[in-house]
């Protein structure tokens, strides 16, 4: 949890600056237009409240609504003045000095010691005034005091011997009063904060993406790409059209900088390239791209859902929520890059989140989709602001008590050990891979390794590889959404020993005749969405001519030259060998010809 304490020293009296904590975004300080990021972590709802409450928050917390809540706390340097409300589906804290009681502009008075020695005459004035509770009114300035004769010379200043009575018996009226006005300063300046973060939140991202983001929710759009002198560009539906708002330079520079922080701004000067994620709102999320290009910036905004979806919603078959039962092993999540892998993976994990009472590490780079625990505990960690690489976020999470660890993308050899040492250990581990189906995805697992170390690792995964799941994102009929075809390679006798035996190769046939084993072929899945009228028939033609995997066996006797050979039979088992004829004379010939 975010301390605040060793921060309280920069909120003196009279200061302008003030702690701001919004759920979505970063804590950070502001001082007038100065704002310094105070944590690299974005704060949930719930993080927001328990800081909140570990600083003296009220009962009314627990039943935030739309009236702010507010209290005073003491400070190193004086109180300060605490305000918590709830903006649409943000919480939102506000910590500011609270305004010093205003002090009296009269002189003080001086002490018995220091005051002119009173004569007799005096004296007797002023026993007598006291005696009369000052009901006479103060003679002239100059003129004897009443009820005595002198022959002196006029006293300098009598009013001011007859008015020291006066002026202490009115000055405690007075000093009572103040307090009166110093009580009802606090409630002025606790209804300042109130006005003052949703402006600033209002300001914090530029005009400019707002608009732009409101446009692309509208249309449905995955991803915004923008660019220095040309229009901006939505892709929806999974092409790429073109709006009417053109950028400049400095726009998409003005854009990038109310959103990136000083960290990604530090790397993209340094690498030319840097990738965050941000909310724009309390319903737009945004995954940041940018880079730096011959014409200028060039930013590719990805539209990350505000929730987590549900595996229902995405229509994975029912193998796949199974495999979040597990109490160990390794579940694979594959796909090309855009296939939606990440959107998966926040489901798998929230599945788990809502059915299962156990602790969830989740490492992304960066983080996408926010999951509030629910019957589990999820923590959420970004790489480059809360850990420096996958592999070493892993190390950690094997000491933080996890049932259930999530890896973002398996990226280089020591993310996918520490994932596969998890997976042998006690943990269910759920990852992605870049791959373009599930063999392509088991294969890139091993062939990270070195070859000494293969047949080991082959072992390790056949006896932890539960699931692996590939998909594809195809645009559907109506040119506006986009559904994901999915094949499933469920945990099996029959995939271990052909990992384990170095024969993957043979998995294509696996899958062709594995449907008792719960295995979805992407073919099928792709002729199913077709059937029932969601996606089109050139679509479903155009992604049958691409897949890589399950019908490379029938590439292959396409390809095969035709040759004269005896004639073929008829049946299936007649082709087969007609085609090993041809294959054979193809060969022959080759070898006559050399």
């Amino acid at each position: 949890m975010l301390n605040l304490k060793p921060i309280f020293v920069e909120l003196a009296p009279g200061s302008t600056k003030r702690i701001e904590l919004v759920s979505g975004r970063r804590p950070r300080l502001v001082s007038g237009s100065d704002v310094k990021q105070l944590a690299d972590e974005m704060l949930h709802d719930e993080v927001v409240l328990d800081i909140c409450r570990a600083h003296g928050g009220p009962r009314e917390l627990d039943d935030l609504g739309d009236k702010p809540v507010r209290w005073v706390i003491a400070g190193p340097k004086g109180p300060i003045s605490v305000t918590v409300s709830m903006k649409g589906r943000e919480v939102s804290a506000v910590f500011v000095a609270a305004t010093e009681p205003r002090r009296s502009t009269r002189p003080p008075r001086r002490a018995s010691a220091e005051r002119e020695p009173v004569r007799p005459e005096q004296r007797r004035s002023i026993t007598v005034s006291d005696r009369r509770r000052v009901t006479q009114k103060p003679p002239a300035h100059g003129a004897p005091p009443a009820g005595r004769a002198t022959n002196r010379a006029p006293t300098p200043a009598p009013a001011r011997r007859r008015s020291i009575p006066a002026t202490v018996a009115k000055e405690p009226a007075t000093v009572a009063k103040e307090p009166a006005a110093v009580a009802k300063e606090p409630a002025a300046v606790a209804k300042e904060p109130a006005r003052e973060p949703r402006a600033r939140a209002q300001a914090s991202v530029d005009p400019v993406l707002r608009d732009l983001c409101e446009l692309a929710d509208r249309q449905r759009a995955t991803d915004i790409h923008l660019t220095p002198g040309r229009p901006a560009g939505f892709r929806i539906g999974g092409a790429l059209r073109e709006g009417k708002t053109i950028l400049r330079q400095a726009d998409i520079e003005r854009i990038l900088h109310s959103v990136m922080p000083a960290r990604n701004a530090a790397e993209l000067a340094r690498s030319g390239g840097t990738c965050f994620a941000v909310s724009v709102s309390s319903s737009v999320r945004l995954r940041v791209n940018a880079t730096q290009t011959h014409v200028g910036t060039k930013l590719a905004l990805r539209m990350v859902r505000s929730q987590p979806p549900s595996l229902d919603s995405l229509g994975l078959p029912k193998e796949v929520e199974s495999a979040t039962t597990q109490p160990q092993g390794l579940v694979l999540v594959a796909g090309p890059a855009g296939a939606g892998k990440t959107t998966t993976l926040a489901a798998l994990v929230d599945h788990v989140n809502g059915s299962r009472p156990v602790h969830v590490v989740l490492v992304e780079d960066p983080v996408e989709i926010l999951i509030e625990s629910r019957v589990a505990v999820v923590s959420q960690r970004e790489v480059g602001s809360h850990t420096t690489s996958f592999h070493r976020a892993l190390e950690g999470a094997l000491r933080q008590d996890p049932d259930v660890v999530a890896v973002g993308d398996l990226r280089d050899v020591e993310t996918v050990r520490m994932a596969l040492s998890a997976s042998e250990t006690g943990h269910l581990v759920i990852a992605t891979m870049n791959a373009p189906n599930a063999r392509r995805a088991i294969e890139r697992i091993i062939d990270v390794f070195p070859v000494a170390e293969q047949p080991q690792v082959r072992a390790t995964l056949a006896g932890g590889l539960r699931l692996v799941v590939g998909q594809r994102l195809l645009p559907c009929a109506d040119g506006v959404d986009r559904v994901a075809a999915v094949e499933v390679l469920p945990g099996s006798v029959a995939l271990w020993n052909l990992i384990r035996d170095d024969k993957t190769f043979q998995l294509p046939s696996l899958m062709q005749r594995g449907k008792a084993l719960g295995i979805i072929r992407l073919e099928d899945s792709i002729k199913a969405l077709r059937d029932k009228g969601v996606i089109s028939q050139a679509t479903a033609e155009e992604a049958l001519e691409d897949i890589d995997g399950a019908s490379e066996l029938a590439r292959v006797e396409v390809a095969a030259p035709e040759q004269p050979g005896p004639p073929q039979e008829a049946g299936a088992e007649g082709s087969s060998i007609g085609t090993l004829w041809s294959r054979a004379g193809a060969l022959w010939s080759r070898k006559g010809g050399s």
